[in-house]
């Protein structure tokens, strides 16, 4: 299958599931909400507040580099030592964090929870995280071998057994059964996720303590370098909170957050395909050089197609977005959204150049990449809300980025990569349509300047269609008739049945 129509079938299967686990996760927290109030909610996010970050610390990237490691094993021998390794690593850092959280299961209580809740629930929340990081182990190797299906089968089971079973725990005890509902949903994730792992059929291996560590420490370097680069980017993030706080109120603060929420809501779909599926790919194909740019290639030029329609039809609708989540309150954020929509849009340019790095085992000019767009962005949003005020916030993303991706390619530009002309010719119908939707939107006063705005989208639209078929071989409007011919034929089928 080719990268674009991988892309396209991958896109889907996790689009699948993450309207699912979104549709899940809304009905899981209204009930919560209503049986727990809001102090039975910020009991729950307490936990989850010692959870997160325990879990971050357990994994260590190794999740990551493990990827990297099992999709580029040359044979079933080398696939099973990884695996064996990997297994090793998180048998102990399980016992290692369960120990730690054990000690200072005093100290976390007296100052993340209430006094009504005991000590012992500290102890609880460390096998939750112990049970997480498992079933993060299980999901890493289905995705280095390419499972994607059982990838989004694990996940949707994972999530309807877990959101069913948590909600009951919840109804019965409330306040009291949160940590027990925590842990319940991450037993009921290892069992589904260990029986699409074992239907991958890794021979066993006997491998020294000696062996085991020597790729352990390889994991761990990689990996503690993503770990690294997130922390630095989480710290980035706080340090731009305050200062937004500082210097606009805790109203822009809000804003802030939303615009941030949403303009990632479909790009991280577009991510999350290359994250679960191109990066194994990539990994198998190190060794040959042109191949490698030219999934490279592919993955951004199909990802920015889909960017930019997502992206023009965003910028449009930003008003009803706001209004509908939340309130009209929330319109000032508009302009704000919709230059983080475009910032966010070039995030599909740059995360290639990420994986390219970490499969090519250039470690820290992966970290420097990463380190370089959130010095960047804080640069950025700092000097331009300084000089131009709460205006300027998602223009400093659209800097970051172009930070970024002059210095990705500046990295992988010496190595032999060069942007496909389809991948220039799609850049530039991108910025083209953005801007045009842009001017019409900010220069012409309503509803003129919606109308205009949507027919341009709508020309954008069939442009994109028009691209997929003759660039990509992927014809959609084929693919939409053939879809309706077989539902109509069902639908004809059962009412003969019927009568």
């Amino acid at each position: 299958m080719s990268s674009y129509k991988s892309v396209l079938k991958n896109v889907s299967l996790l689009g699948g599931a993450k309207v699912i686990s979104l549709a899940l996760s809304i009905i899981r927290n209204k009930f919560t909400a209503l049986w727990l109030g809001a102090d039975g909610m910020g009991v729950m996010g307490m936990f989850n507040a010692i959870i997160s970050p325990a879990t971050t610390i357990a994994d260590m990237g190794v999740s990551t580099s493990s990827v990297r490691n099992i999709a580029s094993s040359e044979n079933d021998q080398e696939t099973a030592r990884q695996v064996s390794a990997v297994k090793m690593f998180y048998l102990l850092s399980n016992f290692l964090t369960i120990s730690a959280m054990i000690l200072l299961a005093g100290y976390l209580k007296r100052k993340m929870l209430v006094e009504s809740l005991g000590t012992w629930t500290i102890y609880v929340v460390a096998f939750v995280v112990a049970f997480s990081v498992l079933v993060t182990f299980c999901t890493s190797a289905l995705q280095a071998k390419g499972k994607i299906a059982s990838l989004v089968m694990a996940q949707i089971y994972a999530t309807v057994l877990g959101s069913i079973f948590s909600l009951v725990v919840i109804y019965f005890f409330r306040v009291d059964g949160i940590v027990w509902s925590l842990l319940i949903g991450a037993m009921l994730g290892l069992p589904v996720a260990w029986y699409f792992f074992s239907k991958l059929k890794i021979p066993k291996v006997k491998m020294t303590v000696k062996e085991s560590f020597i790729i352990i420490k390889d994991l761990l370097f990689t990996g503690g370098l993503v770990t690294l680069a997130g922390f630095s980017a989480t710290m980035c993030i706080v340090f731009a909170k305050v200062f937004l706080l500082d210097h606009l109120g805790l109203k822009v603060v809000g804003y802030y957050d939303v615009s941030v929420a949403f303009s990632n809501v479909y790009i991280g779909l577009i991510l999350q395909s290359m994250g679960t599926d191109f990066f194994p790919r990539l990994c198998k194909v190190v060794s040959d050089k042109k191949q490698m740019f030219r999934l490279v290639n592919e993955q951004m030029e199909i990802g920015l197609l889909f960017a930019t329609i997502g992206v023009d039809i965003c910028l449009i609708i930003a008003p009803a977005i706001l209004i509908g989540f939340y309130s009209s309150d929330f319109l000032e954020a508009t302009t704000m959204l919709r230059w983080q929509c475009v910032g966010v849009g070039l995030r599909v340019l740059g995360y290639p150049l990420g994986f390219l790095l970490m499969a090519q085992r250039r470690n820290w000019a992966y970290f420097a990449l990463q380190l370089s767009f959130w010095i960047s962005y804080y640069l950025a949003i700092t000097t331009g809300i300084s000089l131009f005020g709460m205006k300027f916030i998602g223009i400093d993303y659209i800097v970051a980025y172009a930070v970024y991706l002059f210095f990705g390619y500046s990295l992988s530009y010496k190595k032999g990569l060069r942007p496909s002309p389809l991948l220039i010719k799609i850049f530039l119908f991108s910025v083209i349509s953005e801007g045009i939707i842009l001017l019409l939107l900010f220069f012409l006063p309503d509803p003129y300047s919606y109308v205009l705005s949507s027919v341009c989208c709508v020309s954008v639209l069939g442009i994109a269609v028009s691209v997929l078929k003759k660039s990509f071989e992927i014809d959609v409007v084929a693919k939409i008739l053939s879809l309706y011919t077989k539902f109509k034929a069902k639908v004809n089928k059962n009412r003969l049945r019927n009568h």
